[in-house]
């Protein structure tokens, strides 16, 4: 998994902070916590908030984005946890944490799409959502609030809304169900749901998220900063083009010094 990156512009030059380094009101959920309220605009144009899914006995706050190749093998998963468990009360609400102008060039092409507000209307209907989608992507406050960490990053709360489930939707990264071994997030959402709350007599507890980290250029990264991986692009393409730069001026100078 990639790990959050936040970067900052200065004056006298890029500070780089990574490894564990969270943005500013970054707060960690743990088993037991309350869901945190949010309001934040869906690709019907509609504002929502965590009391719309009072309804649900068991809610799903899923993390994910247009481009995460993760997210796009495993939310046909998903999709199907969903369509074989809204009648037990499941509901779920799809969130994108990302910003746009976080997504850097070498995590182009694994979808047509990035992660613009807009661009979710057509994501979302060619996964063929039967959720709302929620875009987070300019502030990230509910990302953080929940403490998203990657994409796909799921919450579970139970009919109180307390946290009873964080973490992944399996343990497959490829598209179809032959690859998963370890289905944790249905094994949760059924152990809530149809047999009482406990998964093997055991309380609800985590399991890793390995995806991909969230994006962020307002609230993970100052507006027009620059991650590890692209600063290191950079270095290298001035490595590479100031010596041939060099090469050329004196090609170029030598002709001007022999007609002259």
């Amino acid at each position: 998994m990639k790990e959050i990156v936040r970067t900052f512009a200065l004056a006298a030059g890029l500070t780089v902070l990574v490894h564990g380094q969270n943005p500013e009101g970054f707060k960690e959920l743990k088993i037991g916590d309350p869901a945190p309220d949010f309001r934040l605009i869906g690709i019907d144009d509609k504002f929502m908030e965590l009391a719309d899914f009072k309804d649900a006995k068991v809610l799903a706050v899923a993390f994910t984005s247009n481009h995460c190749p993760t997210s796009n093998a495993a939310f046909p998963r998903f999709i199907k946890l969903y369509q074989d468990m809204k009648d037990r009360g499941f509901g779920v609400v799809a969130i994108n944490p990302n910003h746009p102008d976080g997504l850097r060039p070498d995590e182009l092409g694994y979808s047509k799409y990035g992660d613009s507000f807009e661009e979710m209307k057509g994501h979302a209907r060619d996964q063929g959502f039967p959720f709302p989608y929620l875009y987070d992507g300019d502030t990230q406050t509910t990302a953080m609030a929940y403490g998203c960490l990657a994409t796909p990053h799921i919450f579970v709360f139970d009919e109180n809304r307390k946290l009873r489930y964080k973490g992944r939707i399996d343990d497959s990264r490829f598209p179809g169900e032959e690859h998963v071994k370890s289905p944790d997030l249905r094994n949760a959402v059924t152990a809530l749901l149809v047999t009482g709350g406990a998964l093997g007599g055991l309380p609800m507890s985590t399991t890793h998220v390995s995806s991909v980290a969230i994006m962020g250029v307002g609230a993970s990264r100052g507006r027009g900063s620059l991650d590890s991986r692209t600063l290191r692009h950079i270095v290298l393409a001035w490595l590479i083009t100031l010596p041939v730069a060099a090469a050329l001026a004196a090609v170029s100078f030598a002709i001007i010094v022999r007609w002259s």
